[in-house]
């Protein structure tokens, strides 16, 4: 086999990777659509376990799917790399890897890199699950004071803040 015939192989497995991040980056933002438009249902601690078993389930598939295609990616360059074919200059297609021969290089993220930015989204993720019912819950709070205190015509009051004063 000649390198027009592993190139495609190598573009293919690109596009593994983008579908993977893409149907990460969907669940998420389902996740919180879902988090944003569910009221009190929202703030059942049934429905946030249920969540984050989900959502754990579905983050340690995908990431064990993102860590098969990055490896298959990394030897699929190394092999490209051993790869001779003359159309190539200096005779070798790992020029196409190396940035100083070849602008655009053809190039795998570390796979420390890809678990590492996998496990902060789903962190960040995680986090949103059980922090958000709280923040909505208090800004609730804030509206229905300022209404109510709208309501019965009373004027906007802060909450005081006990000072003492130094006695001398």
């Amino acid at each position: 086999m000649e390198l027009k015939d592993w190139l495609p192989i190598m573009f293919e497995r690109a596009n593994a990777t983008a579908a993977l991040w893409n149907m990460q980056i969907v669940v998420v933002l389902g996740l919180i659509a879902f988090m944003a438009s569910a009221g009190e249902l929202a703030r059942n601690r049934s429905v946030l376990a249920l969540l984050t078993v989900g959502l754990v389930v579905m983050a340690g598939l995908n990431l064990s799917a993102q860590i098969s295609v990055t490896e298959q990616r990394l030897i699929l360059l190394r092999f490209i790399g051993t790869l001779e074919d003359r159309a190539i200059s200096g005779g070798l297609v790992s020029d196409l890897t190396d940035p100083s021969h070849f602008p655009y290089p053809l190039q795998v993220a570390p796979m420390w890199l890809v678990i590492a930015l996998h496990v902060t989204v789903d962190a960040a993720a995680l986090l949103f699950v059980w922090i958000y019912p709280n923040c909505r819950r208090r800004s609730r709070e804030v509206v229905e004071y300022v209404e109510g205190a709208h309501r019965f015509g009373a004027p906007l009051q802060t909450p005081q803040v006990a000072t003492h004063e130094v006695q001398r």
